[in-house]
């Protein structure tokens, strides 16, 4: 804790002696997200964006904000808007795919698991989320092969293999 006091306190002096600095923004957004303190993250996100709209690393931790929160539509506008200006954040993809799930929009949810691993082919996390994607609509076949292939990159995930397993027994 003693810790994080003191990042917050060096992120607020960096803005401080210079309130146009972006990054301290953002990464003050990142020190209170991840310590549950969404109003005050998204603020500091606001700021960044403010001074540098083109951020993408900003939409994304506003996109994983908004997801973890259960707001799906805002998490989605923000994750497009990260991938809009930086094409190539697989991790961007692969939260989209999560977000598209939950709303039920199987289609786009796969779409976007496969531009993740098209980006990064060793994305093991995209390929577990691709199977239970093909899992929740029946595609078990297709879910196998996700899985199979997260396993392939690592081996040692246990949740990886019960997923497998949950497959096979369907």
């Amino acid at each position: 804790l003693g810790q994080l006091i003191n990042s917050i306190k060096s992120y607020k002096r960096s803005i401080e002696i210079d309130p146009y600095y972006a990054e301290a923004h953002n990464n003050l957004g990142n020190v209170l997200k991840d310590n549950d303190q969404f109003d005050s993250a998204i603020k500091s996100f606001e700021k960044a964006l403010k001074i540098k709209p083109d951020y993408f690393e900003v939409y994304y931790s506003l996109g994983v904000l908004y997801h973890d929160n259960g707001q799906l539509d805002l998490s989605i506008k923000n994750l497009q808007s990260a991938v809009a200006i930086q094409p190539n954040l697989s991790q961007a993809f692969n939260l989209l795919g999560l977000a598209f799930k939950d709303l039920g929009e199987f289609d786009k949810s796969i779409e976007s698991h496969l531009k993740a691993l098209e980006l990064n082919p060793n994305f093991s996390e995209s390929y577990n989320n691709l199977g239970n994607t093909y899992k929740k609509i029946g595609q078990l076949e297709n879910s196998i092969y996700a899985y199979k292939k997260a396993i392939e990159i690592n081996p040692d995930f246990p949740a990886l293999h019960n997923n497998l397993g949950n497959a096979y027994r369907d």
